[in-house]
C-alpha cells in the first residue's frame, strides 16, 4: 500500500479555472476506458459509465475531465485494439448528457476531450496526405462536437493534441513532413492546433477550452527532436499572447516526460532528464500537470508550491480510488491499481473499487 499526504499543500484550496470555482485542485486525468463501442451506448454500459464518473466526482468541487470522445466517425476504425472510443455526435448525445447531470449533481465539474486522429505505424504520411479542405472539415468536426457537448451541460472542452495520434503529430518535427502552410516552419507545425483553439474560443469562449499536450511524447521510441521545446514554446507562448488580450483559455495541460503508459514501469528512463518546466515560465494561466504524481510526489509538492495556478490531474491511482481527492488530504493509503483491468469491459476495476473505510 501507498500512503502520500497532500494536505498541507496549497492543493485543497479553492481555484477558479475559466468560469467554474474549484474546491480544491485534484483532478481526474483523461482515461480510455475501452467501455464503450463504437460511439454507441447501451444502458449498461451508460448505466456504468454514469457510475464511474459518478464516484469520482463525489467531492464537491472536483474538475473531471472525461476520456477522449471523437469528433467524427471517419478514422475510428483505425484504432488499435485495446482502444474503444466515444463518438460525440448529435444522434448520439444523451449519452453524455446524464453524466454531465450526475457530476453536476453532486456539485463538480466536467471538461468533455475531444479528440481526433490515429496511432499509425506510418504517421509521416497520415499528417503529410490531409488535404487543406480535410484540415478545415476537421475543425468543423470540433465545432459541432462542442456545441453539442455545451448544450448538453459540459462546462468546457479539453482539445486533444497529445499521445501521438495525428493531430499531435503536426507538432513533432520528426513527423511533419508538410512543406504547405502547416508544415516547415515552427510557427506552420502550430497552425493546425491554433486554428482549432481559435475557432472554438471564438466562437464558445476561450474560457470553456483546455488543450492537453504532451511534448516529449515518442512515436516508436524516436529520439527527441532538438526542436521540439521550441516549437511548443512557440505554441504556449501564442497562447500566453492570446490571455493577454483578453482571451485566455481555461487551461494548459501538460504529460510529464518521465511516465510511460505503455507497460506497467513507473518511468521512461530515457526522459529523465527532461522537464516541462519552460511551460509555466511562458503561460501565466491555469497549469494542469498530469503523469506519475503519486509515485513522484515529492516533485509534484514542488509543483503546487511553486505555481498558484498548478492543477494536478491522476489517473491510475484516481481509477483505484474514488474517493482519491480525500486520501491525498488525509494522508490515508491508497488502493493499488489492476492494469489488466484498464481496457477491459464490464465492471470489474471500473466501478467496484470502493471508498476509504
Amino acid at each position: 500500500m501507498v500512503a502520500v499526504n497532500f494536505g498541507s499543500t496549497d492543493l485543497f484550496k479553492p481555484l477558479k479555472v475559466g468560469n467554474i470555482e474549484l474546491k480544491h485542485r485534484v483532478s481526474l486525468a483523461p482515461l480510455t476506458r475501452n467501455r464503450t463501442t463504437g460511439g454507441e451506448y447501451s444502458n449498461t454500459i451508460l448505466d456504468l459509465s454514469r457510475e464511474y464518473y459518478d464516484q469520482r466526482s463525489k467531492r464537491e468541487g472536483t474538475l473531471i475531465i472525461t476520456e477522449a470522445v471523437s469528433v467524427s466517425t471517419d478514422h475510428t476504425e483505425n484504432l488499435p485494439p485495446f482502444m474503444s472510443i466515444p463518438v460525440y455526435l448529435k444522434e448520439n448525445r444523451n449519452s453524455w448528457k446524464t453524466i454531465f447531470d450526475s457530476i453536476h449533481a453532486n456539485k463538480s465539474f466536467v471538461f468533455l476531450q475531444l479528440w481526433w486522429g490515429i496511432l499509425s505505424k506510418n504517421p509521416v504520411e497520415d499528417v503529410t496526405s490531409l488535404s487543406k479542405d480535410k484540415l478545415k472539415e476537421i475543425v468543423g468536426y470540433f465545432v459541432d462536437a462542442a456545441e453539442t457537448a455545451l448544450k448538453d451541460g459540459a462546462d468546457g472542452l479539453e482539445v486533444h493534441f497529445a499521445n501521438g495520434y495525428t493531430s499531435s503529430g503536426f507538432l513533432n518535427p520528426f513527423i511533419n513532413q508538410r512543406t504547405d502552410e502547416y508544415g516547415g516552419s515552427i510557427e506552420n507545425r502550430a497552425r493546425f492546433a491554433l486554428e482549432i483553439i481559435d475557432t472554438l474560443g471564438q466562437k464558445f469562449g476561450y474560457e470553456k477550452i483546455g488543450l492537453r499536450i504532451s511534448p516529449f511524447h515518442r512515436h516508436d521510441k524516436e529520439d527527441i527532436h532538438t526542436d521540439t521545446v521550441a516549437t511548443y514554446a512557440h505554441l504556449v507562448g501564442e497562447l500566453e499572447s492570446r490571455r493577454l488580450k483578453g482571451k485566455e483559455l481555461a487551461y494548459i495541460h501538460a504529460v510529464e516526460p518521465r511516465p510511460t503508459w505503455i507497460d506497467d514501469r513507473a518511468v521512461d528512463e530515457a526522459l529523465l532528464h527532461e522537464n516541462i518546466e519552460f511551460i509555466p515560465a511562458i503561460w501565466n494561466g491555469v497549469f494542469i500537470r498530469a503523469g506519475n504524481l503519486v509515485q513522484d510526489h515529492e516533485i509534484a509538492k514542488t509543483f503546487v508550491s511553486s505555481n498558484p495556478r498548478t492543477i494536478l490531474a491522476f489517473g491510475r491511482y484516481f481509477i483505484s480510488n474514488p474517493d482519491l481527492p480525500d486520501r491525498l488530504e488525509k494522508g490515508l493509503e491508497l488502493t493499488p491499481y489492476n492494469r489488466p483491468t484498464f481496457y477491459t469491459q464490464g465492471p470489474e476495476g471500473y466501478i467496484d473499487y470502493e471508498a476509504f473505510k
